[in-house]
Protein backbone atom coordinates (compact mmCIF):
# COMPACT_ATOMS: atom_id res chain seq x y z
CA UNK A 1 0.00 0.00 0.00
CA UNK A 2 1.71 3.43 -1.29
CA UNK A 3 -0.06 6.43 0.06
CA UNK A 4 2.73 9.03 -1.57
CA UNK A 5 4.28 10.66 1.42
CA UNK A 6 0.67 11.96 2.19
CA UNK A 7 -0.09 13.61 5.85
CA UNK A 8 -2.30 10.85 7.45
CA UNK A 9 -2.68 10.08 11.44
CA UNK A 10 0.24 8.41 12.99
CA UNK A 11 -1.53 7.87 16.43
CA UNK A 12 -1.19 3.82 18.19
CA UNK A 13 -4.23 3.65 18.54
CA UNK A 14 -6.22 5.27 16.33
CA UNK A 15 -4.01 5.80 13.51
CA UNK A 16 -4.13 5.41 9.89
CA UNK A 17 -1.95 2.16 10.04
CA UNK A 18 -3.06 1.00 13.25
CA UNK A 19 -6.47 0.99 11.77
CA UNK A 20 -5.63 -0.74 8.43
CA UNK A 21 -3.64 -3.35 10.77
CA UNK A 22 -6.80 -3.85 12.37
CA UNK A 23 -9.81 -3.91 10.24
CA UNK A 24 -8.11 -4.94 7.03
CA UNK A 25 -4.27 -6.06 6.64
CA UNK A 26 -3.33 -7.58 10.00
CA UNK A 27 -0.10 -9.20 8.31
CA UNK A 28 0.69 -6.06 6.82
CA UNK A 29 5.01 -5.79 5.92
CA UNK A 30 6.63 -2.14 6.50
CA UNK A 31 9.18 -1.45 4.10
CA UNK A 32 8.77 2.04 4.87
CA UNK A 33 7.86 3.80 1.98
CA UNK A 34 9.31 5.17 -2.17
CA UNK A 35 12.80 5.29 -2.07
CA UNK A 36 12.88 6.96 -4.66
CA UNK A 37 10.98 10.07 -3.58
CA UNK A 38 13.31 10.15 -0.44
CA UNK A 39 16.17 10.14 -2.87
CA UNK A 40 14.53 12.92 -4.75
CA UNK A 41 13.92 14.83 -1.67
CA UNK A 42 17.71 14.58 -0.71
CA UNK A 43 18.58 16.14 -4.37
CA UNK A 44 16.74 18.94 -3.20
CA UNK A 45 18.23 19.10 0.18
CA UNK A 46 21.21 18.71 -1.11
CA UNK A 47 20.94 22.44 -3.43
CA UNK A 48 18.86 23.97 -0.69
CA UNK A 49 22.38 25.93 0.53
CA UNK A 50 23.28 27.40 -2.74
CA UNK A 51 20.08 29.49 -3.28
CA UNK A 52 18.43 28.28 -6.31
CA UNK A 53 21.31 29.96 -7.86
CA UNK A 54 21.51 27.11 -10.38
CA UNK A 55 18.41 27.03 -10.83
CA UNK A 56 17.02 30.11 -11.30
CA UNK A 57 19.53 30.52 -14.26
CA UNK A 58 18.11 27.20 -15.53
CA UNK A 59 14.83 28.56 -15.16
CA UNK A 60 15.40 31.99 -17.30
CA UNK A 61 17.13 30.40 -19.96
CA UNK A 62 14.40 28.15 -20.86
CA UNK A 63 11.74 30.93 -20.35
CA UNK A 64 13.53 33.06 -22.59
CA UNK A 65 13.78 30.70 -25.55
CA UNK A 66 10.34 29.49 -24.91
CA UNK A 67 9.03 32.81 -25.44
CA UNK A 68 11.34 34.23 -27.85
CA UNK A 69 11.32 31.52 -30.91
CA UNK A 70 14.04 33.59 -32.39
CA UNK A 71 16.36 33.36 -29.94
CA UNK A 72 15.93 29.87 -30.06
CA UNK A 73 17.23 30.38 -33.83
CA UNK A 74 20.15 31.79 -32.94
CA UNK A 75 20.89 30.02 -30.44
CA UNK A 76 21.00 26.94 -33.12
CA UNK A 77 23.31 28.96 -35.20
CA UNK A 78 25.64 29.82 -32.79
CA UNK A 79 26.20 26.05 -31.70
CA UNK A 80 26.46 25.14 -35.34
CA UNK A 81 29.63 27.93 -34.98
CA UNK A 82 31.10 26.48 -31.72
CA UNK A 83 30.51 22.43 -33.25
CA UNK A 84 28.27 22.13 -30.61
CA UNK A 85 25.02 19.77 -30.83
CA UNK A 86 22.02 22.01 -30.31
CA UNK A 87 19.11 21.18 -27.62
CA UNK A 88 16.82 23.40 -26.41
CA UNK A 89 16.82 24.36 -23.14
CA UNK A 90 15.48 22.75 -20.81
CA UNK A 91 13.97 23.18 -17.22
CA UNK A 92 13.83 21.05 -14.01
CA UNK A 93 10.99 19.83 -12.57
CA UNK A 94 10.46 20.89 -8.97
CA UNK A 95 8.50 17.59 -7.32
CA UNK A 96 11.58 15.42 -9.43
CA UNK A 97 14.32 17.26 -7.99
CA UNK A 98 16.96 15.05 -9.41
CA UNK A 99 15.84 16.72 -13.09
CA UNK A 100 18.47 19.65 -12.07
CA UNK A 101 21.29 17.33 -12.69
CA UNK A 102 20.35 16.34 -16.27
CA UNK A 103 19.65 20.54 -16.65
CA UNK A 104 23.35 21.31 -15.11
CA UNK A 105 24.85 18.88 -17.56
CA UNK A 106 22.79 20.28 -20.87
CA UNK A 107 23.26 23.97 -19.81
CA UNK A 108 27.14 23.75 -19.04
CA UNK A 109 27.60 21.59 -22.02
CA UNK A 110 25.81 24.83 -24.14
CA UNK A 111 27.40 27.37 -21.90
CA UNK A 112 30.06 28.49 -24.33
CA UNK A 113 26.87 29.31 -26.86
CA UNK A 114 24.72 30.72 -24.31
CA UNK A 115 27.74 33.87 -23.60
CA UNK A 116 28.29 34.34 -27.26
CA UNK A 117 24.65 34.91 -27.50
CA UNK A 118 23.57 36.38 -23.95
CA UNK A 119 26.87 38.89 -24.74
CA UNK A 120 24.81 40.63 -27.54
CA UNK A 121 22.17 42.04 -25.08
CA UNK A 122 25.20 43.72 -23.04
CA UNK A 123 25.63 47.41 -23.15
CA UNK A 124 28.17 49.00 -25.43
CA UNK A 125 30.57 49.93 -22.26
CA UNK A 126 30.10 45.91 -20.40
CA UNK A 127 31.21 44.55 -24.08
CA UNK A 128 34.34 46.23 -23.62
CA UNK A 129 34.72 45.28 -20.32
CA UNK A 130 33.67 41.63 -21.36
CA UNK A 131 35.54 41.41 -24.49
CA UNK A 132 37.91 39.23 -23.62
CA UNK A 133 35.68 36.20 -22.86
CA UNK A 134 33.67 36.73 -25.77
CA UNK A 135 37.21 36.70 -27.92
CA UNK A 136 38.05 33.55 -26.08
CA UNK A 137 35.09 31.56 -26.89
CA UNK A 138 34.96 32.68 -30.37
CA UNK A 139 38.87 31.92 -31.48
CA UNK A 140 37.83 29.35 -33.36
CA UNK A 141 35.44 30.42 -35.48
CA UNK A 142 35.68 31.24 -39.51
CA UNK A 143 35.54 35.41 -40.03
CA UNK A 144 32.62 34.81 -41.80
CA UNK A 145 30.97 33.03 -38.67
CA UNK A 146 32.08 35.63 -36.70
CA UNK A 147 30.72 38.14 -38.92
CA UNK A 148 27.01 36.01 -38.77
CA UNK A 149 27.38 36.54 -35.13
CA UNK A 150 27.90 40.06 -35.04
CA UNK A 151 24.95 40.09 -37.38
CA UNK A 152 22.91 38.23 -34.98
CA UNK A 153 23.73 40.66 -32.41
CA UNK A 154 22.56 43.70 -34.20
CA UNK A 155 19.08 42.21 -34.86
CA UNK A 156 19.26 40.99 -30.80
CA UNK A 157 19.89 44.85 -30.04
CA UNK A 158 17.34 45.68 -31.95
CA UNK A 159 14.90 43.90 -30.29
CA UNK A 160 12.10 45.96 -28.34
CA UNK A 161 11.73 43.62 -24.49
CA UNK A 162 9.26 43.84 -22.49
CA UNK A 163 10.11 44.77 -18.51
CA UNK A 164 10.27 40.97 -17.68
CA UNK A 165 12.66 40.11 -20.39
CA UNK A 166 14.98 42.67 -19.92
CA UNK A 167 15.05 41.88 -15.88
CA UNK A 168 15.26 38.40 -17.50
CA UNK A 169 18.34 38.91 -19.81
CA UNK A 170 20.11 40.93 -16.75
CA UNK A 171 20.10 37.77 -14.29
CA UNK A 172 21.15 35.41 -17.09
CA UNK A 173 24.28 37.83 -18.00
CA UNK A 174 25.12 38.67 -14.47
CA UNK A 175 25.91 34.52 -13.90
CA UNK A 176 27.27 34.00 -17.27
CA UNK A 177 29.92 36.77 -17.55
CA UNK A 178 29.45 38.82 -14.36
CA UNK A 179 29.93 35.78 -11.89
CA UNK A 180 30.92 33.45 -13.89
CA UNK A 181 33.42 31.34 -11.71
CA UNK A 182 30.09 31.00 -9.30
CA UNK A 183 28.32 29.75 -12.15
CA UNK A 184 30.74 27.19 -13.14
CA UNK A 185 31.57 26.06 -9.63
CA UNK A 186 27.97 25.32 -8.71
CA UNK A 187 27.08 23.40 -11.94
CA UNK A 188 30.68 21.20 -11.63
CA UNK A 189 29.39 20.24 -8.21
CA UNK A 190 25.77 19.43 -9.28
CA UNK A 191 27.41 17.18 -12.04
CA UNK A 192 30.08 15.54 -9.81
CA UNK A 193 28.01 14.69 -6.77
CA UNK A 194 24.09 14.37 -7.61
CA UNK A 195 25.02 11.18 -9.98
CA UNK A 196 25.72 9.12 -6.73
CA UNK A 197 21.88 9.86 -6.06
CA UNK A 198 20.60 9.95 -9.61
CA UNK A 199 22.38 6.06 -10.24
CA UNK A 200 19.77 4.90 -7.47
CA UNK A 201 16.95 6.15 -8.54
CA UNK A 202 17.67 4.56 -12.53
CA UNK A 203 17.87 1.35 -10.34
CA UNK A 204 14.58 1.91 -8.72
CA UNK A 205 12.41 3.69 -10.76
CA UNK A 206 11.63 0.57 -13.64
CA UNK A 207 8.93 -1.95 -12.91
CA UNK A 208 11.46 -4.71 -12.58
CA UNK A 209 11.14 -6.40 -8.99
CA UNK A 210 14.64 -5.29 -6.84
CA UNK A 211 13.29 -5.24 -3.40
CA UNK A 212 15.76 -7.85 -2.55
CA UNK A 213 18.56 -5.40 -3.39
CA UNK A 214 16.72 -2.47 -1.58
CA UNK A 215 18.75 -2.58 1.46
CA UNK A 216 22.05 -3.10 -0.32
CA UNK A 217 21.48 -0.08 -2.25
CA UNK A 218 20.65 2.08 -0.10
CA UNK A 219 23.57 1.77 2.25
CA UNK A 220 25.71 1.83 -0.87
CA UNK A 221 24.66 5.13 -1.99
CA UNK A 222 24.86 6.44 2.00
CA UNK A 223 28.61 5.67 2.25
CA UNK A 224 29.46 6.73 -0.95
CA UNK A 225 27.79 10.15 -0.04
CA UNK A 226 29.32 10.18 3.43
CA UNK A 227 33.13 9.19 2.23
CA UNK A 228 33.18 12.45 0.04
CA UNK A 229 32.87 14.31 3.45
CA UNK A 230 33.58 12.39 6.01
CA UNK A 231 37.16 10.76 7.17
CA UNK A 232 36.91 7.11 6.00
CA UNK A 233 37.95 5.55 9.58
CA UNK A 234 34.17 6.40 10.49
CA UNK A 235 32.92 4.68 7.34
CA UNK A 236 34.74 1.75 6.97
CA UNK A 237 33.08 -1.56 8.77
CA UNK A 238 30.05 0.42 10.44
CA UNK A 239 27.30 -1.50 10.80
CA UNK A 240 23.49 -0.14 9.16
CA UNK A 241 22.33 0.66 12.59
CA UNK A 242 26.08 2.92 13.71
CA UNK A 243 25.74 4.75 10.00
CA UNK A 244 22.37 5.33 10.81
CA UNK A 245 23.23 6.86 14.42
CA UNK A 246 25.85 8.45 13.59
CA UNK A 247 26.36 12.23 14.95
CA UNK A 248 26.74 14.04 11.75
CA UNK A 249 26.93 18.03 13.31
CA UNK A 250 25.74 20.74 11.87
CA UNK A 251 27.98 22.94 13.71
CA UNK A 252 30.86 21.63 12.20
CA UNK A 253 32.50 20.25 15.54
CA UNK A 254 32.83 16.78 15.62
CA UNK A 255 36.47 15.56 14.38
CA UNK A 256 34.73 12.83 11.94
CA UNK A 257 34.85 15.30 9.28
CA UNK A 258 37.72 15.99 6.37
CA UNK A 259 38.42 19.80 6.42
CA UNK A 260 36.72 21.78 3.71
CA UNK A 261 39.58 22.27 2.10
CA UNK A 262 39.79 18.30 1.56
CA UNK A 263 36.01 18.04 0.76
CA UNK A 264 35.10 16.37 -2.45
CA UNK A 265 33.90 19.64 -4.77
CA UNK A 266 34.20 18.09 -8.51
CA UNK A 267 36.81 16.98 -10.43
CA UNK A 268 36.22 20.14 -12.79
CA UNK A 269 36.36 22.35 -10.18
CA UNK A 270 39.71 21.44 -8.44
CA UNK A 271 41.49 23.54 -11.54
CA UNK A 272 39.44 26.68 -11.19
CA UNK A 273 39.69 26.49 -7.22
CA UNK A 274 43.89 26.03 -8.17
CA UNK A 275 44.02 29.32 -10.12
CA UNK A 276 42.14 31.50 -7.45
CA UNK A 277 44.04 33.76 -5.13
CA UNK A 278 44.14 32.17 -1.52
CA UNK A 279 41.38 33.39 0.72
CA UNK A 280 39.19 34.04 -2.54
CA UNK A 281 35.81 34.86 -1.32
CA UNK A 282 34.02 33.29 -3.65
CA UNK A 283 35.99 29.84 -3.02
CA UNK A 284 35.06 30.68 0.85
CA UNK A 285 31.86 31.14 0.12
CA UNK A 286 31.62 27.91 -2.27
CA UNK A 287 33.76 26.07 0.26
CA UNK A 288 30.98 26.98 3.08
CA UNK A 289 28.12 25.88 0.94
CA UNK A 290 29.48 22.65 -0.20
CA UNK A 291 30.02 21.97 3.68
CA UNK A 292 26.76 23.01 4.61
CA UNK A 293 24.98 20.47 1.90
CA UNK A 294 27.15 17.46 2.73
CA UNK A 295 25.76 17.95 5.91
CA UNK A 296 22.02 18.83 5.79
CA UNK A 297 21.82 15.88 2.99
CA UNK A 298 23.79 13.26 5.14
CA UNK A 299 21.22 14.05 8.18
CA UNK A 300 18.07 13.83 5.88
CA UNK A 301 19.31 10.64 4.42
CA UNK A 302 19.67 8.95 7.24
CA UNK A 303 16.58 10.24 8.34
CA UNK A 304 14.52 9.23 5.83
CA UNK A 305 16.71 5.94 4.18
CA UNK A 306 15.37 2.94 6.45
CA UNK A 307 19.12 1.61 6.88
CA UNK A 308 18.50 -0.55 10.06
CA UNK A 309 14.66 -2.07 8.69
CA UNK A 310 14.83 -5.64 9.72
CA UNK A 311 12.27 -6.66 7.27
CA UNK A 312 14.39 -5.17 3.92
CA UNK A 313 17.73 -7.15 5.84
CA UNK A 314 15.27 -10.07 5.58
CA UNK A 315 14.17 -9.38 2.32
CA UNK A 316 17.58 -8.96 0.89
CA UNK A 317 18.33 -12.40 1.80
CA UNK A 318 15.87 -13.44 -0.84
CA UNK A 319 18.64 -12.53 -3.65
CA UNK A 320 20.02 -15.58 -4.70
CA UNK A 321 23.55 -14.34 -5.01
CA UNK A 322 23.60 -14.92 -1.30
CA UNK A 323 21.67 -18.02 -0.81
CA UNK A 324 24.95 -20.03 0.80
CA UNK A 325 25.29 -17.93 3.65
CA UNK A 326 24.60 -18.55 6.84
CA UNK A 327 23.02 -15.41 7.22
CA UNK A 328 21.01 -15.06 4.29
CA UNK A 329 19.61 -18.88 6.17
CA UNK A 330 18.33 -16.83 9.33
CA UNK A 331 17.54 -13.87 7.53
CA UNK A 332 14.86 -15.87 5.17
CA UNK A 333 13.66 -17.87 8.71
CA UNK A 334 13.44 -14.49 10.75
CA UNK A 335 10.62 -13.16 7.70
CA UNK A 336 8.85 -16.19 8.99
CA UNK A 337 9.44 -15.79 12.97
CA UNK A 338 9.14 -11.82 13.36
CA UNK A 339 8.57 -9.99 10.28
CA UNK A 340 4.96 -11.55 9.40
CA UNK A 341 4.96 -13.77 6.51
CA UNK A 342 4.72 -16.76 9.11
CA UNK A 343 0.86 -16.34 7.85
CA UNK A 344 1.35 -17.68 4.72
CA UNK A 345 2.70 -21.00 5.84
CA UNK A 346 0.27 -24.02 6.96
CA UNK A 347 1.20 -25.62 10.66
CA UNK A 348 3.12 -28.74 9.16
CA UNK A 349 5.19 -26.60 6.67
CA UNK A 350 5.61 -23.67 9.19
CA UNK A 351 7.45 -26.78 11.57
CA UNK A 352 9.49 -28.02 8.05
CA UNK A 353 10.96 -24.70 7.21
CA UNK A 354 13.81 -24.15 9.07
CA UNK A 355 14.50 -27.75 7.52
CA UNK A 356 13.29 -26.57 4.18
CA UNK A 357 15.45 -23.38 3.98
CA UNK A 358 18.88 -25.90 5.15
CA UNK A 359 18.20 -27.98 2.19
CA UNK A 360 17.64 -25.02 -0.50
CA UNK A 361 20.99 -23.29 0.70
CA UNK A 362 23.02 -26.07 -0.14
CA UNK A 363 20.73 -27.73 -3.06
CA UNK A 364 23.74 -28.46 -6.23
CA UNK A 365 21.24 -29.09 -8.66
CA UNK A 366 19.58 -25.61 -8.56
CA UNK A 367 20.19 -23.32 -11.66
CA UNK A 368 23.42 -21.12 -11.46
CA UNK A 369 22.69 -17.79 -10.96
CA UNK A 370 24.65 -14.45 -12.20
CA UNK A 371 24.39 -11.12 -11.05
CA UNK A 372 22.78 -9.48 -13.93
CA UNK A 373 20.24 -12.27 -14.42
CA UNK A 374 16.38 -11.89 -12.88
CA UNK A 375 15.74 -13.10 -9.54
CA UNK A 376 11.71 -13.59 -10.34
CA UNK A 377 12.93 -15.47 -13.30
CA UNK A 378 15.35 -18.06 -11.07
CA UNK A 379 12.80 -18.26 -8.34
CA UNK A 380 10.26 -19.11 -10.95
CA UNK A 381 12.48 -22.22 -11.52
CA UNK A 382 13.17 -22.91 -8.22
CA UNK A 383 9.06 -23.07 -7.60
CA UNK A 384 8.76 -25.90 -10.69
CA UNK A 385 10.90 -28.05 -9.18
CA UNK A 386 8.20 -28.23 -5.91
CA UNK A 387 10.77 -29.45 -3.65
CA UNK A 388 10.54 -26.26 -1.27
CA UNK A 389 6.97 -25.32 -1.49
CA UNK A 390 7.01 -23.11 2.19
CA UNK A 391 9.94 -21.43 1.08
CA UNK A 392 8.10 -20.58 -2.11
CA UNK A 393 5.57 -19.40 -0.91
CA UNK A 394 7.60 -16.82 1.29
CA UNK A 395 9.95 -15.80 -1.87
CA UNK A 396 6.80 -14.91 -4.00
CA UNK A 397 5.23 -12.62 -0.78
CA UNK A 398 8.53 -11.13 -0.23
CA UNK A 399 9.50 -10.47 -4.16
CA UNK A 400 6.04 -9.09 -4.70
CA UNK A 401 6.65 -6.39 -2.33
CA UNK A 402 5.96 -2.92 -4.19
CA UNK A 403 8.94 -0.14 -3.31
CA UNK A 404 8.75 2.00 -5.56
CA UNK A 405 7.68 4.62 -8.38
CA UNK A 406 6.24 3.16 -11.47
CA UNK A 407 6.44 4.73 -14.73
CA UNK A 408 4.37 8.01 -14.53
CA UNK A 409 1.46 8.10 -17.24
CA UNK A 410 0.71 11.71 -18.93
CA UNK A 411 -2.61 12.70 -19.05
CA UNK A 412 -1.96 15.43 -21.67
CA UNK A 413 -2.39 14.25 -25.22
CA UNK A 414 0.71 16.33 -26.75
CA UNK A 415 2.84 14.94 -23.49
CA UNK A 416 2.07 11.28 -25.44
CA UNK A 417 3.33 12.90 -28.09
CA UNK A 418 5.78 15.42 -27.67
CA UNK A 419 8.67 14.10 -25.80
CA UNK A 420 12.36 14.60 -24.72
CA UNK A 421 12.95 12.49 -27.87
CA UNK A 422 10.82 14.24 -30.39
CA UNK A 423 10.79 18.10 -29.26
CA UNK A 424 11.94 18.81 -32.94
CA UNK A 425 8.53 17.68 -34.35
CA UNK A 426 7.10 20.06 -36.82
CA UNK A 427 3.51 21.64 -37.05
CA UNK A 428 2.42 19.47 -39.55
CA UNK A 429 3.30 16.10 -38.48
CA UNK A 430 2.47 16.99 -34.71
CA UNK A 431 -1.44 17.88 -36.52
CA UNK A 432 -1.64 14.49 -38.22
CA UNK A 433 -0.72 12.63 -34.91
CA UNK A 434 -3.78 14.98 -33.47
CA UNK A 435 -6.09 14.09 -35.98
CA UNK A 436 -5.48 10.42 -35.87
CA UNK A 437 -5.49 10.34 -31.92
CA UNK A 438 -8.89 12.19 -31.78
CA UNK A 439 -10.21 10.14 -34.84
CA UNK A 440 -9.61 7.06 -32.83
CA UNK A 441 -10.91 8.39 -29.36
CA UNK A 442 -13.89 9.42 -31.18
CA UNK A 443 -14.44 5.63 -32.63
CA UNK A 444 -13.54 4.24 -29.19
CA UNK A 445 -11.25 1.61 -30.80
CA UNK A 446 -7.50 1.44 -30.94
CA UNK A 447 -5.35 1.69 -34.36
CA UNK A 448 -5.29 -2.09 -34.66
CA UNK A 449 -8.98 -2.43 -34.60
CA UNK A 450 -9.63 0.06 -36.45
CA UNK A 451 -7.45 -1.33 -39.33
CA UNK A 452 -7.86 -4.77 -38.63
CA UNK A 453 -8.88 -7.13 -41.52
CA UNK A 454 -10.45 -10.41 -41.06
CA UNK A 455 -8.39 -12.53 -43.27
CA UNK A 456 -5.19 -11.43 -43.61
CA UNK A 457 -4.10 -12.88 -46.60
CA UNK A 458 -7.24 -13.03 -48.54
CA UNK A 459 -9.03 -9.54 -47.45
CA UNK A 460 -8.07 -6.46 -49.46
CA UNK A 461 -5.37 -4.36 -48.59
CA UNK A 462 -6.41 -0.34 -47.89
CA UNK A 463 -4.75 1.15 -50.49
CA UNK A 464 -5.73 4.87 -49.14
CA UNK A 465 -3.97 3.65 -46.96
CA UNK A 466 -0.97 2.29 -48.30
CA UNK A 467 -1.17 5.72 -50.79
CA UNK A 468 -0.47 7.77 -47.86
CA UNK A 469 2.33 5.71 -45.99
CA UNK A 470 4.33 6.40 -49.41
CA UNK A 471 3.72 9.96 -49.62
CA UNK A 472 4.32 10.34 -46.42
CA UNK A 473 8.03 8.40 -46.37
CA UNK A 474 8.75 9.89 -49.84
CA UNK A 475 8.15 13.54 -47.91
CA UNK A 476 10.37 12.32 -45.21
CA UNK A 477 13.11 11.61 -47.13
CA UNK A 478 12.75 14.87 -49.05
CA UNK A 479 12.89 16.69 -45.86
CA UNK A 480 15.96 15.01 -44.43
CA UNK A 481 17.74 15.46 -48.23
CA UNK A 482 17.22 19.24 -48.29
CA UNK A 483 18.45 19.28 -44.31
CA UNK A 484 21.62 17.75 -45.09
CA UNK A 485 21.96 19.93 -48.49
CA UNK A 486 21.48 23.07 -46.54
CA UNK A 487 24.27 21.75 -43.45
CA UNK A 488 26.58 21.47 -46.56
CA UNK A 489 25.97 24.82 -47.79
CA UNK A 490 26.10 26.65 -44.25
CA UNK A 491 29.08 24.34 -43.99
CA UNK A 492 30.89 25.66 -47.10
CA UNK A 493 29.72 29.13 -46.38
CA UNK A 494 30.69 29.80 -42.49
CA UNK A 495 33.89 27.19 -42.91
CA UNK A 496 33.25 24.93 -39.88
CA UNK A 497 34.47 21.40 -40.52
CA UNK A 498 30.94 20.05 -40.25
CA UNK A 499 31.76 16.96 -38.37
CA UNK A 500 29.71 15.07 -35.93
CA UNK A 501 29.13 16.73 -32.88
CA UNK A 502 28.81 14.83 -29.38
CA UNK A 503 24.89 14.20 -28.40
CA UNK A 504 23.73 15.22 -25.33
CA UNK A 505 23.76 11.77 -23.57
CA UNK A 506 27.28 10.98 -25.38
CA UNK A 507 28.67 13.88 -23.41
CA UNK A 508 26.73 13.58 -20.45
CA UNK A 509 28.24 10.03 -20.46
CA UNK A 510 31.86 11.49 -20.82
CA UNK A 511 30.85 13.82 -17.77
CA UNK A 512 29.70 10.98 -15.22
CA UNK A 513 32.54 9.27 -16.18
CA UNK A 514 34.93 11.87 -15.84
CA UNK A 515 33.73 12.86 -12.24
CA UNK A 516 33.19 9.17 -11.00
CA UNK A 517 36.62 8.74 -11.79
CA UNK A 518 37.79 12.18 -9.37
CA UNK A 519 35.37 10.70 -6.75
CA UNK A 520 37.30 7.16 -6.44
CA UNK A 521 40.58 9.09 -6.77
CA UNK A 522 39.63 11.73 -4.23
CA UNK A 523 38.77 8.57 -1.77
CA UNK A 524 41.65 6.88 -2.53
CA UNK A 525 43.73 10.04 -1.87
CA UNK A 526 42.18 10.34 1.45
CA UNK A 527 42.81 6.72 2.37
CA UNK A 528 46.70 7.31 1.61
CA UNK A 529 47.17 10.30 3.59
CA UNK A 530 45.43 7.77 6.33
CA UNK A 531 47.96 5.48 5.83
CA UNK A 532 50.95 8.31 5.43
CA UNK A 533 49.72 9.64 9.20
CA UNK A 534 49.88 5.91 10.79
CA UNK A 535 53.22 5.31 9.13
CA UNK A 536 54.38 8.80 10.49
CA UNK A 537 52.86 8.26 13.72
CA UNK A 538 55.21 4.60 14.15
CA UNK A 539 57.96 6.24 13.07
CA UNK A 540 57.48 8.85 15.79
CA UNK A 541 56.91 6.00 18.18
CA UNK A 542 59.76 4.15 17.09
CA UNK A 543 62.43 6.93 17.52
CA UNK A 544 61.09 7.90 20.65
CA UNK A 545 61.58 4.38 21.92
CA UNK A 546 65.39 4.76 20.14
CA UNK A 547 65.58 7.88 22.30
CA UNK A 548 64.69 6.04 25.48
CA UNK A 549 67.00 3.19 25.22
CA UNK A 550 70.06 5.38 24.48
CA UNK A 551 69.26 7.39 27.61
CA UNK A 552 69.28 4.42 29.56
CA UNK A 553 72.24 3.37 28.12
CA UNK A 554 74.10 6.80 28.93
CA UNK A 555 72.54 7.00 32.86
CA UNK A 556 73.76 2.85 33.16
Amino acid sequence: MMMDSCSVMRGSKTGFETRIRQQKAPNLLDVDGDSCHHIHNCAKEFCKPFKSYAELLFTDLYNDSKWSSDVKEFLREICEFLELKFTVPENYVPHRWLSVYDVAVSTKRLLDAYIVMYYGFLPPDMKTLYKDVYTSVTESCSNEARARIQEIHCELAKKKLTEDGKNRKERIFEKLLYKTKQTRLVLNFYISVLPILKSYVCVFQGSNTLVHQLHEKQLEVFTQFLALFVKPEHIVGKSPAKLKTMELDSDFISDMYLKKKDMFVGGANEPIIEKTRKNDQIVEQFREQVSEAYIKTGQYMQKKLPLDSKVLQGLACLDPVVRSHSQAGAGIKNLVRQHGLGHLLSEAERGSFSLEVAKFQVDATLPVYTSDADAVQWWSAVMATGRYPGLSKIAAAGLSVFHGPRVESSFSVMNNIIDSKRNRMNVQTYTAFQHVKYGLQSRKVSAIQYLKRSNVILSPVNKRLCVKMRSAGCNFNAQKTNRAIEKKERVVKYKTTGKRTLSKAQVRIEMEVTEKKARLAHQQGEQKAKEKSALKGERKKALERLVQKRRARLEQ
